[in-house]
């Protein structure tokens, strides 16, 4: 049977409210998480885009300078790893390459700054994954508590994936440093 909403006879309208009108409807609490979402969402993407810069194709980097050692062209080596952006995994191979030039042990040389080349790779991605974290947490307490959710949720979105894409190259940088430490190796 189908009954008509009557206006003004005190039943509750189903409209949704706007996000604009959720937002001003929270208290300071929640408006704090919404914006706290927000920078969380430009630090995540801020990370990602500098991770993006860092990358390289390794094997093929590796693959090109092999050949050239293999030929006997050390320079052309040197000069191929300066053309490319400073990406860890070309500055392993050129300090490889110097040590190399200087009938210094290329492989000791590399292994000497594996260290510091990994944490300086890894510096900004455990915060990111940490910031991905508490935003997420955070947005969903804000969905729980005030029931407001499409103001937060393509922030929500692009701090979750900007997050994953963090995790992986978290995982993924150890082996392209080990197969640049290889390649002279």
């Amino acid at each position: 049977m189908f009954v008509p909403h009557l206006e003004g006879h005190g039943e509750a309208s189903h409209e949704s409210p706007s996000m604009l009108e959720g937002f001003a409807e929270m208290g300071i609490i929640g408006k704090m998480e919404v914006i706290f979402i927000f920078i969380a969402c430009f630090v995540q993407v801020a990370l990602v885009l500098r991770q993006m810069r860092l990358r390289i194709q390794a094997p093929a980097f590796c693959a090109q300078i092999q050949k050239l050692v293999a030929a006997g062209n050390v320079e052309r080596a040197l000069k191929l790893c300066a053309a490319a952006p400073s990406s860890p995994v070309v500055i392993l191979i050129k300090m490889g390459l110097e040590a190399n030039q200087n009938k210094q042990s290329a492989r000791a040389a590399m292994n000497a700054a594996y260290p510091r080349v990994l944490a300086a790779t890894r510096a900004g991605l455990v915060p990111a994954l940490v910031l991905a974290a508490l935003a997420v947490g955070m947005g969903a307490v804000l969905i729980v508590e005030s029931g407001v959710a499409n103001i937060a949720i393509f922030p929500l979105g692009v701090v979750a994936i900007a997050g994953a894409l963090n995790a992986m190259w978290f995982v993924a940088w150890p082996r392209e440093l080990t197969l640049a430490c290889d390649t002279l190796g």
